[in-house]
């Protein structure tokens, strides 16, 4: 691997388990056993690594929720490619959840983050209308909105949300940490619940089936 996708994995992995303040380029190059000096010639700053990052969160949360455009497909796969698309999300935690930090201390990212906030807001509209084309979904035009919309927050906030209920946890007891596979279950299933009073008839059953499975 490339020195420069070793600097971009390592800062995905120090990011979402440390957090983006707590995560300087020296922690990233000591991680990698690397200098300093090698990493700036590949990154001049954190924020080159954060654009980066963003960019490939992007296009991999696209690629995801894409996959079955083109084609009718299945009620499972669509809510396998939903499932990965929260995995993915999950992975790339600190994006949101840091991103009060980020817009405050490197507002020249701000921009960016607009983007990343803009695209997969329109790829969970997407999907919508996908599932309802394929008749998976049964959705008037005036709770589509809505729908979408409570699906992105969700999926952007999750993480957040499941740090605040650890912290109300007596003496911070069985933590969920954010990519435990418990608490991704927890909010996956939160999700599926969104969908549920819009399944069509067709689909209802396999769908309680994969909300089960899930439990």
């Amino acid at each position: 691997m490339k020195t420069r996708d070793k600097i971009l994995f390592c800062g995905l992995e120090q990011f979402a388990e440390h957090g983006i303040a707590k995560v300087s380029t020296n922690h990233i190059a000591d991680c990698l056993d690397i200098s300093p000096g090698n990493l700036y010639h590949h990154f001049r700053n954190k924020q080159a690594i954060l654009r980066e990052l963003y960019q490939w969160f992007v296009a991999d949360f696209m690629r995801f929720l894409r996959a079955d455009e083109q084609q009718s497909v299945a009620s499972r796969e669509f809510w396998t490619s939903l499932e990965l698309c929260f995995q993915l999300v999950h992975r790339y935690c600190f994006i949101f959840r840091d991103a009060a930090f980020v817009i405050q201390k490197y507002p020249e990212l701000e921009p960016d983050f607009r983007e990343v906030v803009r695209q997969t807001d329109k790829a969970g509209r997407n999907f919508c209308h996908l599932a309802v084309s394929n008749g998976v979904l049964v959705v008037e035009e005036e709770d589509m909105h809505r729908l979408a919309t409570n699906v992105h927050f969700i999926f952007t906030q999750w993480g957040g949300y499941g740090t605040m209920r650890a912290a109300s946890l007596p003496n911070n007891r069985e933590r969920p940490q954010e990519s435990d596979p418990y608490n991704l279950k927890m909010g996956f299933v939160q999700i599926l619940s969104m969908f549920k009073p819009y399944i069509s008839e067709r689909d209802r059953d396999e769908f309680i089936e994969i909300m089960h499975s899930h439990r």
